[in-house]
């Protein structure tokens, strides 16, 4: 193993060794200096002459010290030492703290500058609907006939631009993309890109995979096949979700993989089944991956986004997961019907609802609410008298009053008859009423 020395840490060094020495050298103790030649000779004891070379000093230094040093307590000498490395740690931190902040404002400015000779046009560029050629973006941004990025500071740069622009135009980012896949080739951000991915370091590897998914740069499979059996799990994870928009001939095949997502993986690979579906790309076989998974938190994860992406009606074949031990997966069937808003589904739930427990109770009558489909009234009724929990109660009479003008009339005979106790839930529950009902939530068992 090659070990790499940087210019600036050999320097950073040796200031250090001469802060240190500095000090040492204003140090006063009864008078004299601590880094002063012996008191009585230039020449050490038991020395005949003195070469004034580095170890001839650090022996002379010893020798200071214990000339000095010998006659004082050690509490004296344990706070000599923690002053001194106090005040050299404190002037090491100010400094690196210096460093710090005139680099962030140096980023910053360079940040600013590229964005007001650049983004106005990348802009232009993204929403126009003419589809300019190369010589037509390159005349629009004055680049250079052999401009290039040639750093991840350069791509981090133009990253940044198309960030801005993502967050102010959100989708419509996508209206030309074709326009900002023309000027990434010219910029050089695909070969970059796979030049990094060829021979970069991790941390670079990582960063530039998540540019290219984002902005969706053309690399090649080639460039990428060498990290999709990384060591390193998060850039293992990011080749692989990459892998899933420049593949066109098995590009899910790595889903069958059923290591525990974390809650971002979960989140980057939803908007990516997004991208593909907006793209109108073809989507992956979900039933055929709900069953081989055997993760259940994989598993409900799976079933979630098949309601959410996938066109044929597979609510059947999700239905009998309804009897899976495991209360991730039945909570994601639950709201996999509520959001394919599938009406072959009540009766399963319904079912379900005597058995089940207080959480799926809940997602359940959300649930029956959002399909909205034949007469629940007579259903939330039976739910809130059998309810146990005031929770369910509650629930229970929200769907009720929401659901239709007959169940806003159960309600009101529910309240006539209510206890003074039974009362606080119908008044929480009309205090709720004066707000627009809510989107359904997804749960958030996995």
């Amino acid at each position: 193993m090659t070990l790499k020395i940087r210019k600036r840490t050999v320097f950073f060094f040796i200031g250090i060794v001469v802060l240190v020495f500095y000090i040492l050298q204003k140090m006063n103790i009864d008078g004299v200096s601590v880094m002063s030649s012996n008191a009585e000779s230039y020449i050490l004891p038991g020395t005949m002459t003195r070469d004034f070379s580095l170890f001839d000093t650090i022996r002379l230094l010893n020798y200071r010290f214990e000339l000095i040093f010998n006659d004082y307590p050690w509490v004296v000498k344990t706070s000599l030492v923690v002053i001194v490395g106090s005040i050299i740690t404190t002037i090491v931190t100010l400094i690196q703290i210096y460093r710090t902040y005139s680099r962030m404002n140096r980023v910053a400015r360079e940040q600013q500058r590229f964005s007001d000779k650049y983004y106005g046009r990348l802009h232009t560029l993204v929403t126009s609907e003419h589809e300019f050629t190369a010589p037509e973006i390159q005349e629009l941004f004055e680049f250079p006939e052999d401009y290039r990025a040639n750093t991840l500071k350069e791509a981090e740069l133009w990253f940044s631009l198309y960030m801005r622009l993502h967050e102010e135009l959100g989708e419509n980012v996508y209206r030309n993309h074709d326009n900002m896949l023309r000027a990434s080739e010219m910029i050089g951000l695909v070969d970059y890109g796979q030049r990094v991915m060829l021979t970069g370091t991790v941390s670079q590897q990582n960063r530039i995979l998540q540019i290219a998914r984002l902005t969706r740069l053309p690399v090649s499979e080639g460039a990428l096949s060498r990290l999709l059996n990384h060591q390193n799990r998060n850039l293992r994870r990011s080749a692989r979700l990459l892998y899933m928009m420049v593949n066109t001939n098995n590009p899910y095949n790595f889903m069958s993989d059923n290591t525990q997502l974390t809650v971002w993986e979960r989140m980057e690979l939803h908007a990516l089944l997004r991208l593909q579906k907006r793209e109108r790309r073809s989507m992956p076989a979900f039933l055929s991956f709900i069953k081989s998974a055997n993760n259940p938190s994989y598993e409900s994860f799976l079933i979630r986004e098949s309601a959410f992406w996938d066109e044929e009606k597979n609510g059947d074949a999700i239905l009998k997961y309804l009897s899976s031990p495991h209360l991730s997966v039945r909570m994601a069937v639950i709201d996999a019907m509520a959001i394919r808003n599938y009406g072959l589904g009540i009766r399963p739930l319904q079912e379900l609802y005597s058995q089940a427990s207080v959480v799926e109770k809940h997602k359940i009558l959300q649930a029956l609410f959002y399909i909205h489909e034949g007469r629940m009234e007579d259903f939330f009724v039976t739910a809130y008298r059998t309810a146990d929990a005031y929770r369910i109660k509650i629930v229970a009479l929200d769907c009720l009053h929401q659901y239709s003008h007959s169940g806003r009339e159960l309600f009101d005979t529910l309240r006539e008859a209510a206890t003074e106790q039974e009362s606080i839930l119908f008044k929480h529950v009309l205090s709720n009423s004066k707000f627009a009902p809510q989107e359904y939530q997804i749960s958030s068992y996995y």
